[in-house]
């Protein structure tokens, strides 16, 4: 007689699969961290790639970039000169294409560049936020970005300091064309100056939020400032005035804006040096120290009022 092979009986098949159940969650966690780890990885590549074009700018400028430059200030006006660091260092970071074809006669919003700032290169974004963002907000469309510069421990006008006296930053608003700060001016080395950090978009291109909107020359668009520690306080900015995740809180203000350098990395931020390093600074920084790093001259001088 043939001998019948049994089967799984309902008990053992809800076991294996309660087994198999226990395993993935086990294994899931550990997936998330190695995945959020490439990107950190990723990430800091891409914040050394902006190091680099500042140093190719300094190279042949003998300054580095400005951090905006607003001749004509904020109206809209064909005739203003309205941009931002990021359009100084196209030629640096392999997008000549954008340069050459970008009418520097006309502002970034004009309809003759608007093909121009809607592009969105790779190294715009960092890959654990939000890839591809951009402001929909308005008729004036265009890419949004990761990485701001440094406008060190003041507002964006520099008329005052929270917590300490204002220190000389690396970058400013400039109501001419003028020149950026060169390296002769970094008296405490480029290795301890800040020049570049992370800021996250809002959850959706058409929020009313300037932060991450880095082709535009206005206050808290393309700058962070250390008044507060990465990640802490509430942003003073332009903005829709709600808490929505993963994006900081904000409250909506027309003078004293600055907001804080944050990311979607958990537990701190990427910055980049003067030298061209880059590196990982932890939430927890003592604020003196992050100011000391967001300033080219730690000797204090009073706020421009």
């Amino acid at each position: 007689m043939r001998r019948l092979r049994k089967a799984f009986t309902l008990v053992e098949l809800l076991v294996v699969i309660a087994i198999i159940g226990v395993l993935v969650a086990l294994l899931l966690p550990a997936v998330q961290a190695a995945r959020e780890a490439a990107r950190r990885t990723q990430c800091l590549n891409t914040i050394r790639q902006w190091g680099l074009a500042m140093q190719m700018h300094h190279d042949a400028k003998l300054f580095f970039p400005r951090g905006t430059i607003s001749t004509g200030r904020l109206g809209v006006n064909a005739d203003q000169d309205r941009r931002t660091f990021v359009l100084q260092l196209w030629p640096y970071l392999e997008q000549r294409a954008l340069f050459q074809s970008y009418n520097f006669k006309r502002p970034f919003w004009h309809p003759e560049n608007r093909s121009i700032v809607l592009t969105g290169p790779e190294m715009y974004y960092c890959p654990s936020d939000r890839p591809g963002a951009k402001w929909s907000y308005d008729e004036y469309l265009r890419a949004r970005g990761n990485y701001v510069v440094c406008f060190g421990n003041a507002d964006f006008a520099r008329t005052f300091s929270l917590h300490s006296g204002f220190m000389p930053a690396p970058f400013n608003d400039h109501a001419d064309e003028g020149k950026g700060t060169p390296i002769r001016m970094i008296e405490d080395g480029l290795s301890n100056t800040m020049l570049m950090s992370e800021v996250q978009a809002p959850p959706g291109d058409g929020d009313l939020d300037p932060r991450s909107d880095f082709l535009n020359n206005g206050p808290g668009h393309a700058q962070f400032m250390t008044v507060d520690t990465p990640n802490a306080g509430v942003d003073r900015c332009n903005c829709q005035n709600v808490v929505t995740p993963p994006q900081a809180p904000c409250v909506t203000t027309g003078e004293n804006v600055y907001v804080a350098a944050r990311s979607s990395h958990g537990g701190g931020v990427q910055v980049l040096m003067g030298d061209g390093s880059a590196r990982f600074v932890v939430d927890g920084i003592e604020l003196a120290t992050w100011q000391t790093m967001g300033s080219i001259s730690d000797a204090q001088v009073a706020p421009r009022r």
